[in-house]
């Protein structure tokens, strides 16, 4: 017999000036877990975008029980080349 081994759903707005972006991933009601992930890019100038993202992780076989991180990027846009980067800056457990 055969399981269902993962499940997502995203969802996301493009705009003129910025894109915005959901993500929810194996959520398991029964078992009280899942992924949600946030993602929001705006762009500040005709060559830059930056944009921050946030994951948030709840397993009960995880220490702690749950996990969340917080990261920040930059895109550099020119004719010919692309250049880009995220950060993590912080991440916390409970």
């Amino acid at each position: 017999m055969s399981k269902l081994a993962a499940a997502q759903i995203s969802l996301e707005r493009r705009g003129r000036l910025s894109t915005i972006g959901m993500t929810l991933a194996n959520l398991n009601p029964f078992n009280g877990n899942g992924v949600f992930v946030a993602q929001y890019l705006r762009r500040l100038t005709e060559r830059l975008d930056l944009g921050a993202e946030f994951v948030y992780q709840k397993d009960p076989r995880m220490p702690g029980g749950q996990i969340s991180a917080l990261s920040y990027a930059a895109r550099y846009t020119m004719p010919d080349y692309i250049f880009s980067g995220s950060t993590a800056i912080n991440s916390a457990t409970a």
